[in-house]
């Protein structure tokens, strides 16, 4: 202890009598022996005044959570603190400032302790519930930034905010917005909040699409996300098909149109074998010599050749088709997996076809995907038939500018070497003459042919003496017979025809066709023969055996 005296020194006389008295070094000595003090300051402050009191600590600014890929099916980054106020706005309710009591009962509910996304999910659609009818009309000028955004993630200034702007597009009002709260109202569409039915929800997410882009405030990101949500919440919906395919993404039914064509080429025109073709390739094969300069023929070959190298299964052989687009293979399937979104449709076991080459099934709540995926698309095999192709034909149809030859596609020679033999011959059939003959103008016929022969003939055969031609007269054998009335010269050809003479000359004598006159003579006789008794092969006119008795009969002859 000091001495008494120290106790009236003011503090500056303490300070020097301190260093007087231990200035020889630190903590002082005396007799040897290290000295120790306590110094003991009195307070001139009341009692009460003079008690300890904790300083207040300042309340942690707002938290937000790391933005990360909206779109991806992984769970949200944990929250971490935001000194720096750099995401979300500072602004908090000061006290006293009022707070309706269905935002202070909504901020009662929340949770923020760590739970899985399920979970996260299953906490925004019950509180969701609870605020479906909340209207409010305090607007927020500040936006936040943040991913799998909900309610528990706004202050209460920024939840009347959110409130306010949904009750006005609720009315057809869209109003400028923080993407990440415009996520919230599309998370209470998908999740049945606000309306009466999936169709709703549907309709809704439409409208909101081509209503809010006027103000130009949303991303491609978001009209994406829109689209594969509404095709994705009609099929695990069970929506009607024509539902679903309405909702479907153009692109996906365009390319399984286009897969279709190719799996079954034989039942499509040459422009559509050659468009889906074209579709896989790249648009360059359009360009193609043998293409611009035989457009017709061009697109034919090359639609023919991949009908022969994709035949049907049963036909064997060589199956492009296959080698190319692989089989169809089956993936599992998240819907709605990048939104908040819990599902109330669990348990509904379901097959939903799109079309002939994509489908979606439920097995005990387990989706599946079932479709032909570009993962497997062969396109270094489906390229090298490709030009193959257009490098033959090039040459078959002479149009110039010749591709360069690659040993490795010649394994695709033999089916393109047969499509152009067929063409070929095709060709040269098509190049001969026809002769087309109407059966149903035989007049017509012969007086043609006697206006023929009187425009080859010269004055002096028109001056010289005709012989008269008889006059066709019909007769009547029997009683049978005279319901097959037959002029003088069928009656000689038929006779002769029996006796198995030859007519041709006697027909053409008459200026007439032996063809056009066996016609004539099966038309007469088969009412009662019931077919043709008469044939003609090249200018002879001959009787089917089986038929001659009957003729004979017919005739009145024994």
């Amino acid at each position: 202890m000091f001495p008494s005296v120290m106790r009236d020194m003011n503090a500056t006389e303490l300070k020097s009598y301190i260093e007087d008295r231990f200035k020889s070094k630190r903590g002082g000595t005396e007799g040897g022996v290290q000295l120790a003090f306590t110094l003991i300051l009195g307070s001139e402050l009341e009692e009460e005044q003079s008690k300890y009191r904790e300083t207040p600590i300042p309340e942690p600014p707002e938290t937000t959570r790391i933005p990360e890929r909206h779109g991806s099916a992984r769970l949200p980054s944990a929250a971490y603190r935001d000194p720096r106020g750099l995401y979300n706005s500072p602004a908090r309710p000061t006290r006293g400032r009022e707070i309706p009591e269905k935002i202070r009962a909504l901020t009662e509910l929340f949770d923020r302790r760590a739970v899985s996304f399920g979970g996260k999910c299953r906490k925004f659609v019950r509180q969701g519930r609870f605020m479906e009818t909340y209207e409010d009309d305090a607007p927020w000028d500040l936006g936040i930034h943040g991913y799998f955004t909900t309610y528990e993630d706004l202050n209460p200034a920024q939840l009347r905010g959110y409130f306010s702007w949904r009750t006005k597009v609720r009315k057809g009002i869209y109003e400028p917005i923080g993407s990440s709260m415009a996520y919230i109202y599309l998370y209470e569409l998908l999740n049945g909040i606000g309306v009466s039915s999936v169709e709703e929800s549907i309709r809704k997410l439409k409208e909101f699409d081509s209503g809010y882009p006027e103000n130009g405030m949303i991303g491609n990101g978001m009209h994406s996300n829109i689209r594969r949500w509404a095709f994705e919440l009609a099929v695990i919906s069970g929506q009607n098909a024509d539902v679903i395919r309405k909702n479907a993404d153009p692109e996906v039914l365009k390319r399984d149109s286009m897969i279709a064509v190719l799996r079954r080429p034989g039942d499509f025109s040459d422009e559509e074998v050659f468009d889906a073709l074209c579709y896989f390739n790249g648009e360059k094969l359009r360009n193609s010599a043998a293409v611009r300069k035989h457009e017709t023929d061009g697109k034919h070959l090359f639609a023919e050749v991949w009908r022969k190298a994709a035949p049907p299964k049963d036909r064997g052989g060589i199956n492009m088709f296959a080698s190319c687009m692989g089989p169809r293979r089956e993936f599992n399937w998240h819907p709605l997996g990048n939104a908040v979104f819990w599902n109330r449709f669990t348990g509904i076991d379901q097959e939903v076809v799109l079309n002939e080459c994509h489908s979606y099934s439920c097995r005990g709540g387990k989706w599946k995907e079932r479709c032909y995926h570009s993962l497997y698309f062969n396109k270094t095999a489906f390229g090298r038939l490709i030009r193959e192709t257009d490098r033959r034909l090039r040459l078959y149809l002479n149009t110039g500018h010749p591709l360069k030859e690659r040993p490795e596609d010649k394994w695709f020679a033999n089916i393109i070497e047969c499509v152009i033999a067929e063409d070929r011959k095709a060709k040269e059939e098509a190049a001969k003459p026809k002769i087309t003959i109407c059966f149903d103008d035989l007049d017509r016929i012969r007086s043609d042919a006697v206006f023929t022969r009187e425009s080859l003939l010269t004055e002096d055969e028109k001056d010289a003496e005709i012989p008269p031609v008889p006059e066709p007269a019909a007769i009547d054998r029997c009683d049978t017979v005279s319901k097959i009335p037959l002029d003088n010269r069928q009656i000689e050809i038929i006779g002769m025809i029996i006796d198995g003479l030859p007519v041709k000359e006697k027909i053409r004598s008459w200026n007439m066709l032996p063809e056009v006159f066996a016609d004539s003579l099966n038309e007469l006789f088969f009412d009662e023969i019931g077919d043709a008794a008469f044939e003609c092969d090249g200018d002879e006119i001959t009787l089917v055996e089986d038929y001659r008795d009957d003729i004979m009969r017919l005739l009145g002859e024994n």
